[in-house]
């Protein structure tokens, strides 16, 4: 239960992310993806190491956080979306550089 209560804040977050930088809301879908990719090959690499039951445990949920941190670090280089004022109205992908 507190597994699905830290996806849930953190596409929650991811959205508010994009949302802040004008992203397409699309790449918070990455989290929960990444989350639960990311426990599944825990899982997998645990048992090849010979982990059995709840020692496999803690190895997933390491390896879950690590697709987190890098469903967010992947949301925060998402291309920004602008609209530039004209006529015909198009998305132009702005590199903002390096962020602080």
């Amino acid at each position: 239960m507190l597994e699905i209560a830290m996806i849930v804040f953190l596409t929650r977050k991811l959205f508010a992310l994009t949302a802040e930088r004008g992203s397409a809301a699309w790449w918070a879908g990455m989290g929960p993806l990444l989350w639960i990719s990311g426990e599944v090959s825990g899982a997998v690499v645990a048992g090849m190491f010979g982990f059995e039951d709840l020692a496999a445990y803690p190895v997933a949920i390491a390896f879950a956080i690590g697709g987190a941190v890098l469903s967010w670090a992947i949301v925060r280089e998402a291309p920004i979306q602008i609209v530039l004022p004209s006529d015909e109205t198009e998305d132009v992908l702005v590199d903002r550089g390096a962020r602080s």
